[in-house]
């Protein structure tokens, strides 16, 4: 998985082999991984189970909002910190878990290959041992699998959500700051038996600040795959597709093409950048302009059988 900084720092004369997988130049926003097998213009979410713990000590959810919000901007995986990031829990002041989303967008884990369910509809069900996922939510915001720890009841294997097996606030046990809530186990203890319900709606355990520290799970915004922008190093034809060669990238200038004219490269949005169009003569050369720039992943795809060469500034 591609990691959150990608640093050439005033390297000259740095030559790039041109040719990996097509797949490669999907991305989500801000270059966090796309999941494989969607195609540009898809849409998904991703999740992660936090690696860091908290107390149940509010009945606010914004307090857990927040929690998976640190976490992921914490993460060096690239776009992690870049999205906004919802707790799937319910406290006894929240709407419904299941309320979050209404959408029909598939949800992964941060490998970018394991599907977790259909949808966001379809982590929940009315009949408890009807709840079964594709996978479960074992991955951190980091893109590190979670250990098991040899009991489903260990400390470091529950997740705080408040939540039943039908997405609804448990009719005892939301999260609040004082008594019990439910806790959701990483991974699961019964399959056969109970399904997957007890990824949500596993077992209670004490809040407040004398109580359990437990970690929490996190869903991404509904994001988007997109392809990156292509390098054009002739821009004086709007309409005849991006052209492999020499040039200058800069924050702000209108190198790049984004499949239906050319674009400006700006450095706030954090996108993809590709090169290779495929129709280079020469072995080609682009110089980062000394201000630098920054870019959400590189990929390097077919360029007429040429190497770029990337020389000059700090890509980030």
């Amino acid at each position: 998985m591609f990691r959150r900084m990608i640093s050439l720092v005033a390297v000259v004369g740095l030559v790039f082999a041109l040719a990996p997988a097509a797949q490669a130049s999907l991305a989500g926003p801000g270059g966090i991984v796309a999941p494989t097998g969607l195609n540009a213009g898809d849409k998904y979410h991703l999740v992660f189970v936090s690696s860091t713990n908290t107390q149940a000590i509010s009945d606010q959810i914004s307090f857990y909002n927040q929690h998976v919000n640190d976490a992921a901007d914490n993460s060096d995986e690239t776009g992690v910190p870049d999205v906004t990031w919802y707790a799937i829990a319910t406290t006894s002041t929240s709407a419904d878990a299941i309320d979050l989303f209404s959408d029909a967008s598939p949800i992964y884990l941060l490998d970018g290959a394991t599907r977790v369910a259909a949808s966001f509809a379809l982590l929940w069900n009315d009949v408890e041992d009807d709840v079964l996922l594709d996978a479960r939510i074992t991955i951190d915001e980091n893109g590190d699998t979670v250990a098991f720890s040899g009991s489903h009841d260990n400390e470091d294997m529950l997740v705080w959500t408040g939540t039943q097996y039908d997405g609804t606030a448990h009719h005892s046990l939301p999260l609040d700051v004082t008594g019990e809530a439910r806790c959701g186990k990483i991974y699961a203890e019964d399959r056969e038996t109970w399904g997957d319900a007890d990824w949500c709606d596993g077992i209670p355990r004490e809040q407040g600040e004398t109580g359990f520290s437990l970690r929490v799970y996190g869903i991404s915004q509904e994001l988007t795959v997109v392809l990156p922008l292509l390098w054009d190093a002739d821009t004086g034809v709007p309409d005849d597709g991006a052209q492999d060669g020499n040039g200058t990238w800069i924050d702000t200038g209108d190198n790049w093409w984004d499949g239906e004219g050319n674009v400006a490269w700006d450095n706030t949005k954090k996108a993809g950048a590709a090169f290779g169009a495929g129709n280079a003569t020469a072995d080609p050369t682009v110089t980062v302009d000394v201000t630098g720039v920054t870019a959400g992943r590189i990929v390097f795809d077919d360029a007429n059988g040429h190497k770029y060469t990337l020389t000059g500034g700090t890509i980030t």
